[in-house]
């Protein structure tokens, strides 16, 4: 291996091994992940680190408050009591890692006690709220749900991955044609300018040059053209990928999977038995419509609002 990611903790893997473990891995932001190890892209290098998952205690995502604007980063603890925050040009690309390390190793911890403690609390508040005794029709839904999420949890990482996808598809559709005149502007402003110095030195020519320059650096920075680095390109073809994988999947469920596959994921069926729960519906199919009018609106639960801005991309499909 010419270029070896070097080891941050006291574990290290053979040559081999990393060289194996890299040729699989999911590139994922400034991090890839391996079956075994966890790679990190340092200054102006690539993969440049490594973490065996076996070093690895827990991972969060934290926000920076001080930011402007939402600002997250990964923090992973290994070696016991190691902390290491991973700087990510995205929040989609840290919940990849999150999901990833949760489902392909749970016995790293990826939730914070305070969201733990939130958790709790709401389903607390639903099990004290929730009906006694429910309508045949809503106790088959909530059955039935309860299997399909089940089912869905076995393959969690894929539907998870699906959701960070589409999230990020979205996000990057966002002021793409605003940046795209932005970029056209900045090459205008260069080649007039460049031409217009080739027939007389000008100050005020130079600036216009450099500021146009500036212009295309910062659509580029932000990968709204179609570079190799286009993360709304990768999202959109990974993400036709992920859906026929999901569909496959689908397809092998004991029984007729009553979760339109596009919305199939663990926590939408569990928000989904909460309405059917409180007798806010009386079958899956008016809970799902209920859940997708609600979605925009904010409750006095701080972890069902987390919950339901985390899954809306899966109920965004016209609105793209």
């Amino acid at each position: 291996m010419f270029f070896r990611p070097l080891p941050k903790s006291r574990e290290m893997l053979e040559d081999e091994v990393l060289e194996v473990d890299l040729d699989q891995s999911l590139e994922c932001g400034n991090v890839s992940l391996g079956r075994v190890a966890i790679y990190i892209s340092g200054k102006g290098k690539k993969n440049k680190f490594y973490i065996p998952y076996s070093a690895i205690s827990k991972a969060f995502k934290k926000e920076d408050r001080k930011a402007k604007g939402d600002k997250f980063y990964l923090e992973i603890t290994y070696d016991g009591s190691t902390p290491l925050v991973v700087d990510m040009n995205y929040e989609e690309d840290i919940d990849i890692v999150i999901a990833y390390l949760a489902y392909n190793f749970p016995e790293i911890r990826t939730v914070t006690e305070k969201d733990e403690k939130l958790a709790l609390k709401a389903r607390h508040e639903v099990d004290r709220k929730a009906l006694r005794k429910l309508s045949d029709s809503a106790l088959e839904g909530v059955n039935e749900l309860r299997k399909e999420k089940n089912f869905m949890e076995e393959n969690g990482f894929l539907f998870s991955y699906r959701l960070s996808l589409r999230s990020l598809a979205i996000r990057k559709s966002k002021n793409r044609i605003a940046f795209f005149f932005l970029f056209i502007l900045g090459l205008l402003m260069s080649l007039f300018s460049l031409y217009f110095l080739t027939l007389s030195y000008s100050g005020n020519m130079l600036f216009s040059m450099l500021i146009g320059i500036l212009l295309i650096y910062i659509v580029f920075a932000y990968e709204i053209l179609p570079t190799k680095r286009n993360r709304r390109k990768f999202a959109k073809k990974e993400g036709e990928k992920v859906n026929s994988e999901i569909k496959v999947l689908l397809d092998s469920y004991d029984g007729t999977f009553q979760l339109p596959p596009d919305k199939a994921h663990p926590l939408v069926a569990d928000m989904m038995i909460s309405i059917l729960r409180l007798g806010k519906a009386e079958s899956i199919h008016e809970a799902l419509e209920i859940l997708s009018f609600s979605l925009d609106s904010d409750t006095a639960n701080e972890y069902a609002d987390k919950i339901k801005k985390y899954v809306s991309p899966l109920f965004s499909e016209g609105k793209r």
